[in-house]
């Protein structure tokens, strides 16, 4: 079981991370969310509208765009975890993953490509990025 510390190293790891999208020059990011991540009951309904708030605010960043997949949709190859694509100027792709207990690089063309076709296949299923932050403004108005 992971004890308070280790949340809370978790949470500020996060939390820097979503700051780099505030750089001069940020990295491009296009995230596609399943549904269910942000209709799920969370923590307190201040902490969710928060939470909420910051996927909505991405809606003026250039550099980010936030996909929401329906729940409605039919199994998909999504369906074994969440991952990363990082994708460098000077220096080969990989894949993260987080894996509990710990995180997960994986290198290789291959594998990378594998993962870029589900990803490809996830944002033509979700909802587009205008559809998907007016779903997320109903979504907000309701956890008032």
């Amino acid at each position: 079981m992971t004890d308070e510390h280790e949340i809370e190293r978790l949470v500020q790891l996060r939390m820097e991370r979503q700051r780099i999208l505030d750089h001069d020059q940020p990295p491009f990011l296009w995230a596609v969310i399943d549904e269910y991540a942000v209709t799920r009951s969370f923590g307190s309904a201040d902490a969710k509208a928060e939470q909420l708030q910051r996927l909505i605010d991405t809606e003026r960043l250039e550099h980010v765009s936030v996909q929401i997949l329906p729940m409605t949709t039919d199994p998909h190859p999504g369906l074994s975890g969440s991952f990363v694509i990082l994708d460098y100027e000077d220096d080969p792709s990989l894949v993260y993953r987080e894996v509990r207990p710990e995180s997960l690089y994986i290198e290789g063309q291959k594998e990378v490509e594998e993962r870029r076709r589900v990803f490809q296949h996830l944002s033509a299923t979700a909802l587009g990025p205008n559809e998907s932050i007016a779903y997320l403004r109903r979504l907000a108005e309701q956890t008032e």
